[in-house]
């Protein structure tokens, strides 16, 4: 679809029609995202917007990030223009994950200073807007993973700092009940299927 060296952090347009990436292809072109068709051969990359930025899926939305402040921004609809808002979150600089009914938003804590074998990660919950942000789980060497539904997380850790299993588990913000998943002692990058 492309040449070699041209671009990083490859991911799909919401039709699946286009590999969308980051790339500024020559001296004077933009720095931005742009995209191949799929279904051409040898496409010409065309850009999508020089706002570099974390979007959804659906890039209805934004995430970006400052060393200290984390803006949310619902797009305009492109065909009606309406739609468009933006807000900061209590994420301080962190990036966020948006649920898949757009009503909720996650985040993880984590002292970046410590060993990774000595950190604990804190997951936070909010909000859309970011009002009612909570702490919801303690990771120790653990991490956020996803969103499964509005209600229901994908989260992993240990039991303790010093424990050898890790455990992928899904969790509950209403209920708080846990569902464990899988257990190893070398469980790593696991991801969500669509």
């Amino acid at each position: 679809l492309t040449r070699g060296g041209c671009c990083t952090q490859s991911f799909w347009s919401p039709d699946s029609q286009q590999v969308l990436f980051i790339d500024k292809p020559a001296p004077d072109a933009p720095l931005g995202i742009w995209g191949v068709d799929v279904a051409q051969p040898n496409p010409t990359p065309e850009l999508v917007t020089e706002r570099i930025a974390f979007y959804t899926a659906d890039m209805a939305f934004l995430v970006e990030l400052s060393e200290d402040t984390t803006v949310i921004e619902r797009l305009a609809d492109p065909l009606t223009g309406t739609g468009g808002a933006r807000w900061t979150v209590p994420a301080e600089g962190r990036s966020v994950s948006i649920s898949p009914g757009r009503k909720r938003i996650a985040w993880q804590v984590s002292d970046e200073d410590l060993p990774f074998e000595r950190q604990t990660a804190q997951v936070w919950v909010a909000n859309l807007d970011g009002t009612d942000a909570q702490a919801v789980a303690t990771l120790p060497r653990g991490s956020f993973g996803g969103w499964i539904s509005d209600d229901v997380v994908l989260l992993s850790g240990r039991e303790s700092l010093e424990s050898r299993e890790h455990i992928l588990y899904a969790f509950s913000l209403t209920s708080g009940r846990t569902t464990e998943l899988v257990r190893s002692e070398r469980l790593r990058g696991g991801l969500l299927s669509p």
